[in-house]
């Protein structure tokens, strides 16, 4: 059994405003994925979204199983 988590058109602003994710697209395939970039770049943010623990303006997170 697969599993895949995709997300379509994330978006994520700080209370002040300031944008944090825009617009993001991504599928995670099964495995190890790894998330770089530099510090306050939104990578924390993105795992609490996929998560469902950030409140997020128009956005699409599934979680989908495949045999």
């Amino acid at each position: 059994m697969s599993s895949v988590i995709a997300c379509s058109d994330l978006s994520f602003a700080w209370p002040d405003g300031k944008p944090v994710l825009t617009g993001l697209n991504a599928a995670f395939n099964p495995g190890r994925t790894g998330l770089i970039g530099p510090n306050g770049a939104g990578k924390s943010t993105l795992l609490n979204a996929i998560a469902q623990r950030a409140e997020l303006t128009g956005v699409s997170v599934r979680g989908m199983t495949t045999a």
